[in-house]
């Protein structure tokens, strides 16, 4: 290409790319329903249903980053599994919870520090961020 910089020769090709059919698909949100499975959950299953609710426990901001996640959270259930689960601070049934928990080092998304605990009545995701 005769003396065309870097910068705009990149500029055009991801103008290009992102004309294409191909990464409007894939860069669109998610559309369209899951059909939740039928079938009883196994002896190591838990079945989430439209009586659980979730719920934030910790020193967690009202508008901050875990607030924004649990209401994304809300929406793509809803949207997607046409689950309605409602949140909660003082969950009184089934729930799932994500705990903020105090750190001793930086905490840093990167970690992948989160414990995963699961009962009957209760998913529970501790992390320290």
């Amino acid at each position: 290409m005769p003396n065309r910089s870097f910068d705009i020769e990149w500029a055009d090709k991801v103008a290009k790319v992102r004309a294409s059919r191909f990464w409007k698909q894939v860069s669109s949100p998610p559309a369209g329903r899951i059909i939740p499975s039928t079938r009883k959950p196994g002896q190591n299953e838990v079945l989430i249903t439209r009586d659980w609710c979730l719920s934030l426990e910790g020193d967690v901001e009202p508008d901050g980053p875990a607030r924004t996640g649990l209401d994304d959270l809300c929406a793509f259930l809803k949207n997607r599994l046409g689950m309605s689960l409602k949140t909660s601070s003082t969950p009184a049934g089934p729930s799932i919870t994500f705990r903020l928990v105090a750190s001793n080092g930086s905490a840093s998304r990167w970690d992948s520090a989160f414990k995963l605990s699961v009962t009957r009545g209760r998913v529970l995701v501790s992390a320290p961020s």
